[in-house]
């Protein structure tokens, strides 16, 4: 049986380490979310390879790129396509608009857009001209060029890590994403398609002369509607706030609401302090707990065993439980803020498909129990408590999905297919 243990434990740790190496310390689950990530840590230079279209005479592409100093938007298309590279010509023209707007007011537009066509044999300048002109292409904003020579065609395409796979019908399967190449010629980040709106900003926070900080923090500290200090001064003023005995008396005087109010109510707390964290110590916290499994794997296990009847009542006569509680509801709220956007869609699922499914399970039993569960409180108190149980359990659970609906047809709006019009 020692053997039998030693080898499992083995096989698993060999899977794990594996799994990490393949996925970048679980960083990565695709070959395209690599490849983002490798970019993200380590911009590309593009080769000097030659390229020429409407207006712009035969030139290498690192030129073309440094003209002016600004910051370029690439995507790859073909013109006979009638997928995808619709969707992306749709979304140049969104975009064409946001920089028009700027020009407009002003601004000095320093980001450019550029389709780069890999159907070069097909794609002269005089086809990409009159697609352009189909598109209502600003010639000011948006180039249109290809690469003539199938070598450095295919060298283009490997070294930016562009997919093109030829279908036997004479068009082409390919991955579709905006490229951003700075005034240096390097590919220094990569955006889906439904995150047009995200390279924009990320493009012109660039042509400021910003650094090419990962959008996603980007945008989540400027959502932050206070500093980090200003949220731990708020935090700890909640925690005096719950720490007054008449406050806790009220919270712990009903079941439902030592629960369903005070639980949430330090965690908020946990929340706020994990903002004041030195960024040293997230980025250490950030290696062990990739995806934000292991702070959603804390979180729930918390929660799972404060839910245990006989933890009220423990914590209603023994100051140290009450003080473990309140601790580990404050870690778990901490844990909970520094792993719910890390975790993306796919884990928050997981997390919410094991945690709402228990809440909703453990509030019917506390519905249906002809007993009372919990010494201190009443028989009635505690059906209420299962109710509110029940009914929180039910919320977040629409209030999540309504959130994945909202991404999806953001998703689905940003990649759905415009047809040009003709003459």
């Amino acid at each position: 049986m020692l053997r039998t243990a030693l080898l499992s434990a083995l096989l698993v740790l060999a899977g794990y380490a594996s799994t990490a190496w393949l996925t970048h310390d679980f960083q990565v689950w695709t070959a395209e979310g690599a490849r983002r990530l490798a970019v993200a840590q380590h911009p590309v230079p593009v080769p000097p390879v030659t390229v020429e279209g409407p207006g712009i005479a035969a030139q290498s592409l690192p030129t073309l790129l440094a003209q002016g100093g600004g910051v370029t938007l690439v995507d790859f298309v073909y013109t006979r396509c009638q997928t995808v590279c619709l969707s992306l010509g749709s979304s140049f023209q969104q975009l064409q608009a946001a920089l028009q707007t700027d020009r407009n007011a002003g601004a000095t537009p320093a980001v450019r857009l550029l389709s780069i066509s890999f159907d070069g044999a097909h794609d002269t300048p005089a086809v990409l001209q009159a697609y352009a002109r189909a598109l209502q292409g600003d010639p000011a904003l948006w180039h249109w060029v290809r690469v003539p020579d199938a070598a450095e065609q295919q060298a283009l395409l490997q070294r930016l890590g562009v997919v093109v796979v030829p279908d036997g019908r004479g068009d082409y399967e390919h991955n579709a994403a905006f490229l951003v190449l700075d005034a240096q010629g390097r590919m220094v980040r990569v955006f889906d398609l439904a995150e047009q709106q995200w390279a924009l900003d990320f493009a012109r926070h660039l042509a400021k002369g910003g650094a090419a900080v990962n959008l996603h923090h980007l945008r989540a500290t400027v959502a932050i509607a206070c500093t980090p200090r200003r949220q731990v001064l708020v935090a700890l003023a909640w925690t005096a706030l719950l720490l007054v005995p008449a406050v806790r008396q009220w919270l712990t005087a009903s079941m439902w609401r030592h629960m369903v109010l005070q639980f949430p109510l330090w965690m908020l707390a946990g929340a706020w302090l994990a903002a004041g964290l030195p960024p040293a110590v997230r980025a250490r916290a950030a290696r062990w707990n990739a995806h934000g499994i292991s702070g959603l794997v804390a979180t729930g296990t918390v929660l799972a065993v404060l839910m245990v009847p006989r933890v009220l009542d423990l914590a209603l006569v023994s100051a140290p439980i009450e003080a473990a509680k309140c601790v580990a509801l404050v870690v778990a709220g901490a844990a909970l803020r520094l792993s719910w956007r890390a975790a993306g869609l796919v884990v928050q699922g997981f997390f919410l498909g094991n945690m709402l499914p228990m809440t909703a399970v453990v509030g019917q039993l506390y519905i249906d129990s002809p007993l009372r569960l919990c010494n201190a409180y009443l028989l009635d108190d505690q059906a209420r408590l299962g109710q509110w149980l029940v009914g929180a359990a039910v919320l977040v659970a629409v209030g999540w999905l309504a959130q994945v609906a909202w991404w999806v047809a953001r998703r689905e709006g940003a990649s759905a297919v415009w047809a040009p019009e003709k003459g």
